[in-house]
């Protein structure tokens, strides 16, 4: 897995926090809030186990925003 990130991943940010006090919306028992990961990719592909890792390290769901700067475009 670790060969896997550093072949695939250039960074991981942690940009935003969609919760209650963020969007002014009601939290649900099973969806609390919803944290929103950029990751900059050094290829235009990632592994799902790369994603999925990162998933089961984080209590809270993830929306993942792909970037792939080498194409000139946001791969989604």
């Amino acid at each position: 897995m670790r060969a896997l990130f550093v072949e695939q991943v250039e960074s991981i940010t942690w940009a935003y926090k969609l919760a209650p006090e963020t969007i002014n919306l009601p939290a649900k028992p099973a969806v609390p809030e919803i944290e929103v990961f950029e990751v900059a990719l050094k290829l235009p592909d990632v592994s799902h186990s790369v994603l999925r890792c990162i998933d089961k390290a984080m209590p809270r769901p993830i929306l993942f925003n792909l970037r792939f700067e080498g194409c000139g475009r946001d791969v989604a």
